[in-house]
Parts: C-alpha cells; structure tokens; sequence
C-alpha cells in the first residue's frame, strides 16, 4: 500500500508506491563506486525528487575497512577516481569485525539529478546495501 508524506501545516506532497535498495561493491583499496539498482544500473535520484537514505547494510572481508557515504554528477565502478563533484556527507562507518554485516539506521538526503556513492577504504572487498525511499 503506498504511503503519503505529509509536511507540517500542509497537504500531501507526494506518494511513496515504493522502497528502494541500491548497491555498491569495492574489491581493492581506496575505491569510489555509485550505487545501483537490483538490475545493475546506475541510480540517479529523479528530477524534482531527494533520495531519502534510511538504513544501510555494509560488509568487509577485512576488519577496520571503512566506507564513506556520498553522491556525485556520474557513475564509477571500483574507482580510483571520484564521480564528478563528489560530496562526502558521512565519516567513517567501520567494519569492527571480518565478514560480519552491519545494519544501522541512518538520515541522509540526496539531491535530484545526483548519484548516491561511496569511497571506501581498506584492502579488502566491501558490500554496501543503500535502502530508501524517494520523494
């Protein structure tokens, strides 16, 4: 069933139909990559809309590797270089432990027209899992 967003002393915005969750995966050291959708392709948030970023899930094969949380104007994958006027919004999400996922719920919003994206740090491979919703 959709969900309707309200705002404070006014009518209804616009209708979530439904969530979304993106991915993103790094297999070297020091790599930015967008996120995408379960078919693969890279997410742009829609004209007119934010990207409203709820809980992430994120998995190192390594401990103390890290992740960055950001967007920018293009896609990467497993890059050296950063999308096109990245924008970092977050420190350091650790991964304490090798192979255990974390699961946190997070507050972040990107922009329309922008590509959520992560650098992460460390040598290993990492999985992040972005889920949301747009409005």
């Amino acid at each position: 069933m959709p969900s309707q967003v309200f705002t404070l002393g006014g009518g209804v915005n616009d209708v979530i139909t439904e969530g979304k969750s993106l991915v993103a995966l790094a297999t070297v050291a020091s790599r930015y990559s967008t996120l995408e959708t379960e078919v693969g392709t890279d997410y742009t948030v829609a004209a007119g809309k934010q990207f409203y970023v709820t809980k992430f899930r994120y998995q190192s094969t390594a401990a103390s590797n890290a992740f960055h949380l950001g967007y920018g104007d293009d896609g990467v994958q497993n890059s050296a270089a950063a999308p096109t006027n990245f924008v970092q919004l977050t420190h350091d999400f650790l991964s304490l432990v090798s192979n255990v996922a974390i699961l946190d719920n997070v507050f972040f919003i990107i922009p329309a027209g922008k590509l959520p994206a992560a650098f992460f740090t460390g040598t290993s491979t990492h999985i992040l899992t972005l889920f949301g919703f747009e409005v």
